[in-house]
């Protein structure tokens, strides 16, 4: 009888060791924010938060970012090995429309002002991309269509070679059916296709305002998510999960499109389509800093994200993107790990900015209802 209460103490010794480690491991998982200096906090002014399981990022700073600031009205953008994008004619400057007060943006002429229907803007594995199997897309939209609704749209478009019959995932909306949805086709060639029907028309956006966009691709394990103005829209994954590049010679992503195709075939008057870009982000993982309008992340209908410079598990140094917050306003910095583990909201104010940053467009929300 001893031994056997013994054996039983043994037993709840064991499983309550094994639920604390796995309750400190949940709590650990978590990045905590724990001082911000300094505070207020300026556009352009680099800040460094302090706290604990930041993680790793290396290197700090993202693949790619551009705010389009320096930008030349009518002028293409850099090109990918000067530090911009691989681009078509008819991808120039313009700030027409601004997400804030003397903003410029990065515009496609789809089928109009010497554009075609292909409009790329986007990085390559022999530029930017370094040969990455996962990606994180971030941008900031707005767009305008007239004439006949397209036959197709593709959005935020990841392969290997535009039509190669490979892997690939995108968006591809279908306005004049109305439809769309977003893929993940894996294999070289391509053989195992899942995929997830989407709302196109809150996708597409083209309702007079500023959208939000972003998404997470794992080629790993075939995941991908999109998400709209912090809404998510579509998740498609491959269950079980598996990796995207079987059979494939270069076992990671060639390409990495923003919105790059508008067709002007089949209906008559040509369908024709202006896009505007407000900021580009692009990097091989989810780790970065944001800055919202809410205490929690997922509450946030106001978001603007931050370009780090130095990653450590306990210190972050970054250089501020206020985007269209207004001075005064009151805001909280999250920080994001690796694995997608969110912090609370830490609170700090926004500060004055420079001359050349802007006061935002009114109502400064994102989310249209």
């Amino acid at each position: 009888m001893l031994k056997k209460n013994n054996f039983s103490g043994a037993i709840l010794i064991f499983f309550g060791l094994s639920f604390y480690f796995f309750v400190v491991q949940e709590i650990q998982a978590s990045p905590s924010i724990l001082s911000c200096t300094p505070d207020p906090i300026t556009h352009k002014e680099v800040v460094e938060i302090t706290g604990s399981g930041f993680g790793v990022k290396s290197p700090a700073a993202p693949l790619r970012y551009d705010d389009f600031q320096n930008g030349v009205e009518g002028n293409r953008a850099p090109s990918e090995a000067l530090g911009g994008w691989y681009t078509e004619t008819g991808v120039v400057y313009d700030d027409t429309y601004q997400r804030f007060e003397n903003d410029m943006c990065l515009q496609q002429n789809f089928n109009t002002n010497g554009g075609g229907y292909n409009q790329t803007i986007g990085l390559t594995s022999g530029g930017a991309l370094q040969e990455t199997g996962k990606l994180y897309m971030h941008a900031w939209w707005r767009i305008e269509t007239w004439n006949h609704a397209t036959r197709n749209c593709k959005i935020l478009n990841i392969g290997v070679d535009i039509g190669s019959g490979d892997w690939n995932s995108r968006m591809d909306l279908h306005p004049a059916s109305g439809d769309g949805l977003m893929n993940i086709l894996a294999g070289c060639p391509g053989s195992v296709q899942v995929v997830d029907y989407v709302d196109w028309q809150k996708v597409l956006g083209d309702d007079g305002n500023w959208h939000r966009v972003d998404s997470w691709f794992d080629g790993n394990t075939g995941y991908r998510n999109y998400y709209v103005d912090n809404e998510v829209i579509s998740i498609v994954a491959h269950d079980p999960p598996r990796s995207v590049f079987t059979d494939c010679v270069n076992p990671y992503i060639g390409y990495a499109y923003f919105g790059h195709y508008y067709t002007d075939d089949t209906y008559d008057p040509d369908p024709m389509a202006q896009r505007w870009y407000g900021e580009l982000y692009v990097d091989n993982t989810r780790a970065r800093i944001e800055l919202g309008n809410s205490p929690n992340f997922e509450t946030c209908t106001h978001r603007e994200i931050q370009i780090p410079v130095a990653w450590s598990d306990n210190s972050i140094t970054f250089t501020v993107n206020q985007g269209s917050f207004s001075n005064g306003d009151t805001a909280y910095l999250f920080s994001i790990d690796e694995n997608g583990y969110t912090s609370d909201g830490f609170p700090v104010t926004i500060g004055i900015k420079e001359e050349n940053h802007h006061k935002p467009d009114v109502p400064v929300g994102l989310r249209v209802e």
